[in-house]
């Protein structure tokens, strides 16, 4: 971090600011991790959390407010009665011309703060990030250079992901932690390499290694792990599973990793891949995904993720199941019960009524509330959309949330409701 703060004096400003938190961050990480190898990682995480959030402390308005409010005086204190300050105040009222010159100076000055400010806290970002990189896990987030366009157009993966896995899956996963196959079995000098770093043509062909590979097993070298954003999938994949040998469900809550953990495959896809590359397996992979198997695929590439688990046609399945399920149908008692029963059973560690709710979003329901707008999962223009049943219950949480609900019950069991959506995550 300090070799970042000699390139970048504005990042360097910042370290000398918020050495506070910061060393009271590193004071705790190094405290509550004492004997963890990733204590570091751990602890570039949380400072690159805290710098991209607002209200956070490391965040940058923390920085600029301050300054803003000492520059608000600008350019005469009215405190101090001096000549200059009567005279710019006069000519403020008398001379439209001063005062239409002073007004666009302003506006001018306030812009230019603007993309300053801006410029600066991708800096400050992208130092956390790239800090991150050099960690004993290698990189762990997904995050676009200036040369991909940025990182605007980031995917928000939804609170809940998804994976089944068995004692034929690749990499390792069980109740505890789920590891690349890459990362298991790498040597002493194994570097994981950022893919987003690398040219369109080195990343494709990886990428599309792990998309497309057997259901069983997988290659020495992949770091990427896969997860589904629809529980109704990974159920119907496990289903299929199930006759080779015994399977485990497990889950993650996205909100306590820091963004950029987990990417969407045709979000990771748009960025690695270009059609004018003229390759035709990933064409047809892509157009396939996008018409038909759009199963909301995220991959992640991490050492490790603790997870919460209990215990070729499964595709088109799932696809009968949404068209049956496709009309918007009434909710009794017993359907809450049941779904508030599976919940507690099969993932006792994440809220119940979520994990509820999700299940009752297999199908359309009718409910009380009208959707909200603004939902980031929605279907929007240059956007990859999520598979409906992750929509519905998306916007049925977002309609909890919104309305501070708190007779969920009551509110899924009167009154139309419906909406649509699709997609696939994917961790490395």
């Amino acid at each position: 971090m300090l070799s970042l703060a000699d390139r970048y004096p504005a990042v360097k400003r910042l370290l000398l600011h918020f050495a506070s938190q910061i060393e009271s961050t590193v004071r705790n990480g190094l405290n509550r991790d004492a004997d963890d190898d990733t204590k570091f990682c751990r602890i570039f995480e949380t400072c690159y959390t805290n710098s991209l959030s607002e209200g956070r402390n490391l965040h940058v308005e923390n920085y600029f407010i301050p300054l803003e409010e000492a520059a608000l005086e600008s350019p005469f204190d009215p405190d101090y009665e001096s000549e200059q300050y009567y005279e710019h105040e006069d000519r403020l009222n008398l001379d439209p011309c001063y005062a239409e010159a002073h007004y666009k100076r302003q506006e001018r000055e306030r812009e230019s703060r603007n993309v300053h400010q801006r410029e600066t806290s991708q800096e400050w970002i992208r130092s956390w990030m790239q800090s991150m990189t050099g960690c004993i896990e290698g990189p762990t987030l997904f995050w676009t250079t200036p040369r991909q366009g940025g990182s605007d157009d980031f995917i928000v993966p939804p609170h809940c992901l998804y994976r089944e896995f068995d004692a034929n899956s690749s990499g390792q996963s069980d109740d505890r932690v789920v590891m690349s196959t890459g990362y298991k079995y790498a040597s002493p000098g194994y570097e994981q390499q950022d893919l987003l770093s690398l040219d369109r043509k080195e990343v494709s062909r990886p990428l599309y290694s792990h998309l497309n590979k057997s259901c069983f097993g997988g290659d020495s070298t992949d770091n990427l792990m896969s997860w589904s954003s629809p529980l109704l999938f990974v159920i119907q994949y496990a289903i299929w599973r199930c006759r080779q040998s015994g399977v485990k469900l497990c889950a993650v809550d996205t909100t306590k990793f820091p963004r950029g953990r987990v990417a969407r495959d045709l979000w990771l896809i748009g960025k690695c891949h270009s059609s004018s590359e003229g390759d035709r397996q990933m064409e047809e992979f892509v157009r396939l995904r996008k018409q038909f198997y759009d199963n909301g695929e995220y991959l992640s590439r991490v050492q490790s993720i603790t997870v919460v688990a209990r215990s070729d046609r499964w595709t088109k399945r799932v696809e009968e199941l949404r068209a049956i399920w496709i009309v918007p149908q009434t909710t009794s008692h017993e359907d809450l019960d049941l779904a508030n029963k599976i919940a507690g059973l099969c993932f006792q560690d994440l809220d119940t009524v979520h994990l509820a709710i999700v299940h009752l979003s297999f199908r359309a329901r009718q409910i009380r509330c009208m959707p909200v707008k603004g939902v980031r999962l929605l279907r929007e223009e240059g956007t990859v959309a999520e598979p409906e049943e992750v929509r519905r219950s998306v916007k049925a949480l977002e309609a909890i949330k919104t309305r501070n609900e708190t007779n969920v019950p009551s509110m899924l069991l009167s009154s139309p409701y419906s909406v649509q959506l699709e997609e696939h995550y994917v961790i490395m």
